[in-house]
């Protein structure tokens, strides 16, 4: 199948995008990469009016490093990010996550930008973007402003997003990569949508957790932080206390039913990732600690 006619506009800055959003009537949408958007429009899942790409702004894309945040641009692809030297030394989790996204070709042109505006509840930026305390700029005819991560998402495939903003970039607070991380999904398929997803951030002391925060996606209509994981902070990090946590965020989560899994798979499942991703994180916590690299 192929969309429905729609009218395509390529803008060469951000202000003629902004004001395209302002005065286009029926259902305009913004493209990018347009690894998520174009197949929609093809199964006419979604037919919009107007189509806006914004391929063309070389401002919104790249990464750069500021006294305390690492900034990237809406547009920036998922391989950049994953490929980025700046990114694996100061957000190694950022660059894990977008390794693990589907296939070298759809990272090629898929955006972050595109990934945290759609809001996949099993995507894995949504994740990232909410592990490390993310600040996402939206711009429109009325100005820009700033939103958290944890402000963002409201449910799957609806965010605070207004329909005449743009996300134009993101802002990783250097401090949120402090520490140790690690990413783990399963998929039925290498590739596929994840069926869950864990994320762990980890600092160690002595043998013990300093700090930790683990979050998941796949498991709710929309990334989540555990809770749970805050019990860890002071706790040995071994086996034991791996286990325990594990069953405890098991506990916690109350799993999406999507046709892909049965609530007590996601739980399995999310108890699984959990071991294997937290030990990870803790080695590499201990690495850091030692002076190693992360």
């Amino acid at each position: 199948m192929k969309p429905v006619p729609f009218v395509y506009h390529a803008p060469r800055s951000l202000d003629q995008a902004v004001s395209l959003l302002d005065e286009l009537e029926g259902d305009v949408r913004v493209t990018a990469g347009g690894q998520s958007l174009i197949p929609m429009m093809n199964l006419r899942v979604v037919r919009p009016d107007h189509l806006v790409d914004l391929r063309y702004l070389d401002a919104l894309s790249g990464i750069e490093l500021t006294d305390t945040h690492l900034v990237v641009g809406a547009t920036t692809t998922h391989r950049t990010i994953e490929k980025s030297p700046l990114v694996r030394r100061v957000a190694p989790l950022l660059r894990e996550m977008a390794s693990n996204i589907a296939h070298i070709p759809i990272r090629e042109r898929g955006t972050i930008g595109g990934s945290v505006a759609l809001a996949d509840p099993t995507a894995e930026f949504p994740l990232a973007a909410l592990m490390l305390d993310a600040e996402m700029t939206l711009s429109s005819v009325r100005g820009t402003r700033t939103v958290k991560a944890d402000e963002f998402f409201h449910s799957a495939l609806e965010t605070e997003l207004a329909e005449d903003e743009i996300l134009t970039s993101l802002a990783f607070p250097l401090e949120a990569n402090r520490g140790g991380s690690a990413f783990t999904e399963f998929s039925r398929r290498k590739g596929d949508f994840c069926v869950a997803g864990v994320a762990v951030v980890v600092r160690l002391r002595d043998g013990r957790y300093e700090a930790a925060r683990i979050g998941l996606c796949g498991v709710s209509d929309r990334p989540v932080l555990s809770t749970i994981a805050g019990q860890l902070a002071g706790e040995r990090a071994d086996d034991a206390t791996t286990n325990r946590i594990a069953d405890a965020i098991a506990d916690e989560i109350e799993p999406m039913i999507d046709g892909r899994a049965t609530v007590a798979d996601r739980r399995d499942i999310a108890r699984t990732l959990v071991r294997r991703t937290l030990p990870v994180a803790c080695e590499r916590a201990a690495a850091i600690a030692q002076g190693g690299n992360r």
